[in-house]
């Protein structure tokens, strides 16, 4: 497999098949570690918790996946993913 593949720019009318599901799969992961993040903070009941993130979920959603697809390089998109996801899985460690 040549990996120079993978950092070299991309053209944007061919996504391609890395940036799209890291784009819809790694985004969902991300918006629902940020919605988690979010109802700790607010301390809310259960019910107002659940209202809260159904109702934010979809725009934090399309945000990420918006911001991942237009990547330049495959390795940005999976670095985004990935950075985004760790940075809110620390934050949910230092709120406990």
């Amino acid at each position: 497999m040549n990996t120079n593949r993978l950092f070299k720019k991309d053209n944007n009318s061919n996504l391609g098949f890395i940036r799209l599901f890291f784009g819809i799969i790694g985004s969902l992961v991300t918006s629902y570690l940020a919605i988690i993040f979010i109802a700790k903070q607010l301390h809310f009941s259960i019910f107002e918790n659940i209202v809260v993130g159904i109702t934010l979920l979809p725009f934090i959603w399309s945000i990420f996946a918006l911001w991942i697809i237009y990547s330049s390089t495959k390795f940005y998109a999976i670095l985004k993913t990935f950075s985004l996801s760790l940075f809110f899985i620390f934050l949910l460690m230092e709120v406990n």
